[in-house]
């Protein structure tokens, strides 16, 4: 009735590899531990920073941000905070974001 049917193009024939099932919802809560840190006004927000997590070594890096100055979103003479980072440096002091 309704015929063979059409290949299926080999980039879809392929799998992609595969998430690990947990890093969704443990990344998601860890995100949702930052928004409480900030509507509650406690503990040590990542503002300014960024922690990136490696499941292969089981590491987690913090790194600090500095804004361009020169950036209409978060340079010098922006009007709210955020935007694009266009220099960005190592911590090692433990996470603690300089000039804060």
């Amino acid at each position: 009735v309704f015929g063979p049917p059409d290949p299926v193009p080999a980039a879809v024939a392929e799998p992609a590899p595969a998430v690990f099932g947990p890093v969704p919802g443990l990344l998601g809560a860890w995100q949702a531990g930052q928004v409480i840190q900030l509507a509650a006004a406690i503990g040590q927000p990542l503002i300014g920073r960024l922690a990136t997590v490696d499941l292969r070594t089981n590491s987690v890096e913090v790194i600090a941000l500095r804004p361009d100055p020169d950036c209409a979103a978060c340079g010098a003479g922006a009007v709210s905070g955020g935007g694009a980072v266009s220099d960005v440096g190592a911590v090692s002091d433990g996470g603690a974001p300089s000039g804060r």
